[in-house]
């Protein structure tokens, strides 16, 4: 173990922070190579079909259609 209390304070600082910055760059490398482990980013996305304007509207509008509280 160091003794933190004696020495130059930034060479402390610096030694502290090597392995934080090593840890966090190698969770990095590993989260960008590895696909995620979860079984649903196992799974296939669904293609969603794009719909016309005209039937977002008319579903909007059907929704809507009832009274108004």
């Amino acid at each position: 173990m160091r003794d933190m209390t004696k020495g130059a304070p930034l060479g402390h600082l610096f030694l502290y922070a090597v392995p934080l910055l090593l840890g966090n760059w190698l969770q990095l490398a590993y989260n960008a190579v590895l696909p995620k482990a979860s079984p649903a980013g196992l799974r296939p996305q669904a293609r969603v079909e794009a719909q016309p304007p005209e039937a977002a509207l008319s579903a909007e509008t059907e929704a809507g259609s009832g009274p108004v509280r």
